[in-house]
């Protein structure tokens, strides 16, 4: 597709120039080949910052091409109350810092993959509004305790290592996403940030979390996504069954019969995806939980785990297994119980069954197909 091309060097101080100036700011890249910084630069010599604050209000303004800012522009752009993207500055100055410090909207500063100064992690930290620094992944103790000290949401989803209970603390206290993904370790003295705290927070990256560090877990309220742990021991498991909210341990693969009862008394979603088979004692110990329990990733479902299931506190999703059997069909269909609980079972997962166990299935509201959420039609 064919792009603007601007001449910067033509560009006057006619009413023209000024259209063009401000146009280009809503062009995407594909469509506006002209540098974002030579614009910039251009405006700037101009004196037009603050025209770009005036003339974006309402909208996020983005100028992710600038590579550096002085302190008198950042001065001007913080006055900007809709959101301000400076991510393609790499390096920032106290002096500019302190002046972005003021902004009236959201600061992202993804740019930036470290920080060395304390000083200037601490005036960041006295940011009024959301602050973004999503591209550093790892902070030095005096940096994670100076940024521990912001005012205002703070979001390091880029954070491969996290040291700091306070930090920590400080991320939970947004109440929202907490996107650690990059964490391959978590210790319970960080853990304990997360502790009393309300958010969710996502740890897919843990490959492992030990008891202590799940102790911390059990007071926690909202999404726990630990879908990179591979295995469960008993203690680990009863402390994950406290959690407040949905539960995802996708990855486990094999689970004892003592860790399924604790996880039987979680009350809310969970996801045990992972599982590829069922022992009964293992299906009995997760009867009672209450909620939407993920088993998708059974294929197949023995007579005698069907038996246990029966009767389930919760529904129990088990949409992977590809073809029923009759035997299974027809002991699933005995369940009987309050509204909320019974099976899912796959859209097309009774194609091979007589016409017996199909209307045992039919007639049992229990017992839907492909989704809980849409009432059977009656038989």
């Amino acid at each position: 597709s064919p792009h603007l091309n601007l001449d910067l060097s033509k560009l006057g101080d006619n009413l023209l120039s000024q259209f063009l100036l401000s146009a280009w700011h809503l062009l995407p890249p594909l469509v506006c080949s002209t540098p974002r910084f030579s614009l910039w630069k251009r405006c700037r010599l101009r004196g037009a910052g603050q025209d770009l604050v005036t003339k974006y209000r309402g909208q996020p303004l983005r100028l992710n091409g600038l590579p550096t800012v002085s302190a008198e522009v950042a001065k001007t752009l913080a006055t900007h109350s809709d959101g301000l993207y400076l991510n393609g500055i790499a390096a920032l100055q106290d002096d500019a810092a302190r002046a972005l410090a003021a902004c009236r909207g959201f600061l992202s500063l993804e740019g930036l993959t470290a920080l060395e100064s304390p000083a200037l992690a601490r005036t960041l930290a006295g940011q009024a509004v959301t602050l973004h620094l999503n591209r550093l992944t790892k902070l030095a103790p005096p940096i994670s305790e100076a940024l521990a000290q912001c005012r205002a949401p703070l979001y390091l989803d880029g954070l491969h290592v996290l040291d700091s209970p306070r930090l920590a603390k400080t991320l939970a206290a947004r109440g929202d996403a907490i996107m650690l993904v990059h964490l391959k370790e978590l210790k319970p003295d960080v853990a304990a940030g997360f502790a009393h705290t309300t958010c969710d927070l996502y740890l897919n990256g843990l490959d492992a979390v030990d008891g202590p560090t799940a102790a911390h877990f059990a007071s926690h309220k909202g999404v726990l996504d630990l879908d990179g742990v591979g295995s469960l021991d008993e203690e680990t498991a009863a402390a994950l069954a406290k959690n407040q909210g949905a539960v995802d341990l996708g990855s486990v693969k094999d689970l004892s019969a003592e860790a399924a009862s604790e996880l039987g008394t979680h009350r809310g979603a969970m996801c045990l995806g992972g599982l590829s088979t069922l022992k009964p004692d293992v299906a009995r110990g997760l009867k009672p939980h209450v909620g939407h329990l993920q088993l998708t990733g059974l294929k197949s479902l023995s007579p005698e785990a069907a038996e246990e299931l029966v009767g389930c506190k919760g529904v129990i999703h088990l949409d992977g297994i590809d073809a029923l059997n009759d035997a299974v069909a027809m002991i699933l269909a005995t369940h009987s119980g309050a509204p909320e609980t019974g099976f899912v079972i796959g859209s097309d997962a009774m194609r091979e069954l007589g016409d017996k166990a199909k209307a045992a299935i039919r007639n049992n509201s229990h017992v839907r197909q492909g989704n809980w959420f849409v009432r059977p039609a009656s038989p």
